[in-house]
């Protein structure tokens, strides 16, 4: 027998099914809410950063990440340290292109005997570096910028975990490349403050 529901008040059957969807709405949200991001420092050595297939799960898998992180904050300070030295490069080079004389880059070495220090200074200041354009050095400032930035914002979102060991990773590796990088303070090649976010 066919049944016509069209006379029917089907509004508490509505209720129903749109509270049943808000219920199940409200339980997605709130289990991705349980993973949002740390509130207070912890000791773990459980954690998850930038994508859910990167965890570590025991004390191995943590050292394995705090060393990365380390290598990461370290290789920033590098990039910063260089930059400044190409930043220099590039003011003398706009400062001397009406001149048309060639800049010197032998006072941006290092005042040590660090033969490091030394070689990492040769290859941010190669020889020749005089001859380059405005436009080539600008170019080369831009890579830099856009490399930092990007190791800036992981550094930074790493250390959002609030995770004790990957902090203590992210400061041993800043302050050791600090240490060895700025070690030669002027005017020329100065620190810009510990990590940038840009």
């Amino acid at each position: 027998m066919a049944h016509d529901h069209s006379m029917h008040d089907h509004s508490m059957h509505t209720a129903s099914t749109a509270s049943t969807v808000a219920a199940a709405a409200s339980t997605g949200s709130h289990a991705a809410m349980s993973h949002s991001m740390a509130m207070t420092f912890s000791w773990s050595f459980e954690t998850t950063i930038l994508l859910t297939s990167l965890k570590t799960t025991g004390p191995t898998s943590m050292f394995f990440l705090c060393a990365i992180m380390f290598a990461l904050s370290f290789g920033h300070e590098y990039l910063q340290y260089t930059r400044s030295l190409l930043e220099s490069r590039y003011a003398q080079t706009i400062d001397h292109s009406t001149s048309g004389s060639d800049s010197d880059d032998a006072h941006l070495l290092p005042a040590s005997n660090n033969l490091l220090l030394a070689s990492l200074a040769k290859l941010a200041s190669p020889s020749g570096a005089g001859k380059q354009t405005p436009e080539q050095l600008h170019f080369a400032r831009t890579v830099y910028h856009v490399v930092s930035s990007f190791t800036s914002l992981v550094i930074m979102t790493v250390f959002m975990t609030l995770n004790m060991w990957l902090v203590l990773a992210i400061l041993g590796g800043t302050g050791t490349g600090f240490y060895m990088f700025q070690r030669t303070i002027n005017n020329k090649n100065t620190s810009k403050g510990g990590l940038q976010c840009h």
